[in-house]
């Protein structure tokens, strides 16, 4: 088949003179296999020029469905009038100049939506009768919903299943718009034989189609660009052997423009014979055997610099997708991809917004004779949340595609669209449907909320009537804060209210369909509480490691029940809920470390406010307790002083001295015992510092009884016999008191030596000697001995016995000499 543009402008009439025109041009084939857009193109949505001289008027024809409503727009430099008028009413009106009419408006721009409109043909008409000037006018007429019939309605076609985005309600056609992610189409193909005797260049005379065709939309910050998709599995019936073909053309505008550089994939972009490019891959060949179930998927995600359409296929019972192709359209500044669905109007191409499954020739434009066909056909979306739907409205024949078919029909068999030759069905497969009012049961559940603190709300709801998509618009306090479109009649869903002030609010939930309607929910009032606040203190802010303190706190306003969590350093040391506000809640903490905790309390209210409190608490080491003390034994009545030392711990202390378990003293670092009597006595010595650590330290100390001299003698000698009496040796014992003892020793009063040793010798001067000890024990008591008396002399016999000698040996010598 040829593909063909067709392009209808107007029809003008001066007076008497109707000028039709049209522009047809003519497309020769392509060397390239390929599946091909069809090209009649009507200018119905395109905007058109025309000089209008005065007293002339256009007439403009606009061929509708019942149910379509006719859209235009009239500009014009000339103040004009403008009708719409039936046939009989411009008849009427060019052979007698009476007036009547539709719809009449006078000015230089006017704009219209005038419907639901029955089945026939209307017409536009622009007067310039209020002017004596010429009125340069510009217009653009249009249907909505789209006429699906503006290619086809007759064999051959494409033949399946198509998603124009129109339903009829009670003969109300009614156009909707869906955005979708991905698109699947399911064949269950039982038999299916074809045969063209001559087949355009590049195609098999046993060649046929199924092709999956959807529209992509790409948004941008430059605009909006628009492409066609087609995923294809193509059939050689004879050998039952298939390959995969996908496409991607540009309809952007009305000539396909694309480069090897603007798309990029396993294919390439070829031209074809009238200047336009598409890309194309195809796989190789594969056999396939009947019944052959068959599933074509085309995928899209985009980023910011690029568009992604995978191509893919599953064949038998395998769920799996097998991708066999990625399409890269790089482009700048996406803001948001989509493939789409809209009745309401046409793409930039002057195609549909559409999506079809259909059979149909292999390529090149071919239209192809099935001598066996036997399929069933359904079409699925996936939506950009992953919901899966149905399509809500299918014709039994596509429009985008120039391939065809002239021998087959698309019937509704058992609920299913099915494919089997026949003469066409260009009636909806299932398509009518009765719309009842819009109404709704909605559900609306939240938490107790607090002022400053945002809180989620949970709605349910059940869709009775209307036409989807169907769009919810939260309002709170009459202010819309959020809104979301879903296609399903039942929905369940949550929305994020931001923080409110203090006091009652309502939310009102309304609900739209796409074709206008509205249904208001009831008012549900919420009532949002202070914010809560809590009062925290300790029992100390000071303590010892191992020493716990209390910590209580108090929770006021806010939602009640309250959940809070206490760390110590980071580390949880209680968590827990309240009930009531103004509740008592006591923790106990031990610190294990010495050093500065930071104790943090998070309380969290119902309504998810969290307050945050902070106690600072020092922790000191423990307290150490020494002893200091002269020496742990003594003399009664001998005292010993005691100092007790505290490092550590927390300031100030408390002192308790204990003698043999009974307390003696209280509040004082010194104690000094003085026992009375002899014995064995415990000093203990008990510090407690304010944290309530207590240190103690126990000390035993003998206290014997007082010393006393059990025996005090000594043994007088002579150093020579010249003298008598003049060495005494003095020996002392001693009996209790604490040992070791000093011994001083007094000779006539003085100190002639101090020892440890309980003897002594002195060496005695002639005449009169007093000779004492004194006894010092370890605790420092003294006693003295009694005076021992001795009396030195010279030994006078033999001093004189000394002398006579002398005399004697004197004589001698002198007699001696004399003799000399």
């Amino acid at each position: 088949m040829r593909k063909k543009v067709l392009c209808l402008a107007f029809t003008i009439i001066f007076v008497t003179a109707i000028a039709s025109i049209y522009n047809v041009a003519l497309v020769e084939n392509s060397s390239v296999a390929r599946s091909e857009p069809f090209a009649e193109v009507p200018e119905k949505s395109s905007l058109s020029y025309v000089s209008i001289q005065p007293n002339y008027f256009l007439y403009y024809p606009i061929q509708v469905e019942s149910g379509m409503n006719i859209t235009f727009e009239v500009n014009s430099s000339e103040i004009v009038d403008v009708y719409l008028m039936t046939p009989s009413q411009l008849s009427t009106f060019k052979s007698s100049g009476s007036i009547e009419y539709l719809y009449s408006y006078r000015g230089y721009n006017i704009s219209a939506n005038i419907g639901p409109m029955h089945y026939g043909t209307y017409y536009l008409v622009v007067y310039n009768d209020a002017s004596n000037e010429i009125a340069y006018v510009s217009y653009q007429v249009s249907t909505i919903p789209i006429d699906v019939y503006s290619y086809y309605n007759s064999l051959p076609a494409p033949i399946g299943i198509a998603d124009y985005g129109v339903i009829n309600s009670s003969g109300v056609l009614i156009p909707y718009e869906l955005l979708y992610k991905e698109a699947i189409g399911i064949a269950n193909i039982y038999s299916i034989e074809a045969y063209n005797s001559t087949p355009p260049s590049g195609v098999s005379e046993y060649g046929a189609s199924l092709q999956l065709n959807v529209v992509l939309q790409v948004n941008t910050t430059y605009g909006s660009y628009t492409y066609w998709v087609q995923n294809v599995p193509n059939f050689w019936t004879n050998n039952n052997t298939l390959f995969f073909v996908d496409n991607v053309w540009n309809f952007t505008s009305h000539f396909s423009f694309l480069t090897n550089q603007s798309v990029k994939g396993n294919g390439y972009v070829y031209v074809d014979n009238v200047g336009e490019d598409y890309y194309a891959y195809s796989t190789e060949m594969r056999k396939y055997t009947l019944p052959l179930n068959l599933k074509l998927a085309v995928s899209e995600n985009f980023s910011s610099n690029a568009v992604y359409i995978s191509f893919g296929y599953s064949l038998g019972e395998s769920e799996e997708i097998t991708w066999y192709d990625e399409v890269i359209i790089p482009q700048t500044g996406i803001t948001s991809a989509s493939f789409i669905i809209s009745g309401f109007s046409q793409t930039p191409s002057g195609h549909f917004y559409d999506s079809e499954l259909v059979f149909g020739g292999e390529g090149n434009r071919e239209i192809t004779n099935f001598t066996k066909m036997n399929a069933q056909l359904m079409l699925k979306y996936v939506l950009e949340n992953e919901t899966i739907v149905l399509p809500m409205s299918l014709y039994g024949f596509g429009s985008d595609t120039a391939e065809g078919a002239d021998d087959l029909s698309t019937n509704l068999i058992d609920g299913i669209p099915t494919v089997q030759i026949g003469s066409g069905n260009f009636y909806p497969v299932f398509y009518s449907v009765n719309l009842s009012k819009l109404s709704a049961k909605i559900a609306i559940s939240y938490p107790n909320a607090d002022a400053d603190v945002g809180f989620p709300i949970e709605i349910s709801s059940q869709i009775i009537g209307g036409l989807p998509p169907y769009t919810y618009i939260i309002y709170v306090d009459g202010s819309p804060i959020y809104q979301l479109t879903s296609y399903s009649d039942k929905l369940n869903f949550s929305a994020f209210v931001q923080p409110l002030n203090e006091g009652g609010h309502y939310i009102v939930i309304e609900v739209n369909d796409s074709l206008g309607n509205s249904f208001f929910s009831n008012s549900y009032t919420i009532n949002v509480n202070p914010d809560p606040f809590v009062f925290i203190s300790a029992n100390a802010t000071e303590t010892d490691v191992g020493v716990p303190i209390s910590i209580s706190f108090y929770a006021f306003n806010g939602t009640p029940q309250y959940t809070y969590s206490i760390y110590a350093n980071g580390s949880l040391i209680d968590s827990g809920s309240i009930l009531q506000q103004g509740s008592k809640v006591n923790v106990t903490y031990a610190p294990s470390a010495s050093g500065v905790v930071f104790v943090v309390l998070y309380l969290q209210d119902s309504a998810n406010f969290t307050v945050e409190k902070l106690l600072e608490i020092k922790v000191n080491s423990p307290p150490a307790i020494s002893l200091d003390y002269a020496r742990s034994n003594s003399d009664v009545g001998v005292p010993i002083a005691f100092t007790v030392n505290v490092s550590s711990g927390t300031p100030p202390f408390m002192y308790i001295w204990m003698i043999n378990g009974t307390p003696v003293a209280f509040n004082t670092s010194q104690y000094i015992l003085n026992a009375t009597y002899p014995g064995s006595y415990y000093v203990k010595a008990i510090a407690k510092d304010s944290a309530g650590y207590e240190v103690s330290k126990e000390i035993k100390v003998d206290v014997n009884p007082d010393p006393v001299m059990s025996n005090f003698t000594y043994i007088s000698s002579s150093s020579n016999f010249l003298f008598e009496n003049n060495k005494v040796e003095v020996f002392v014992s001693v009996n209790n008191g604490t040992p070791p003892y000093i011994y001083t020793w007094y000779l006539n009063g003085k100190i002639v030596s101090t020892s440890s040793e309980p003897e002594y010798t002195f060496s005695l001067a002639n005449g009169l000697n007093k000779i004492q000890v004194k006894v010092t024990d370890s605790a420092g008591f003294s006693v003295y001995s009694s005076i021992i008396n001795i009396v030195a002399s010279y030994n006078y016999l033999a001093l004189v016995g000394l002398g006579s000698a002398f005399i004697l040996t004197a004589l001698i010598i002198i007699g001696y000499l004399k003799k000399k």
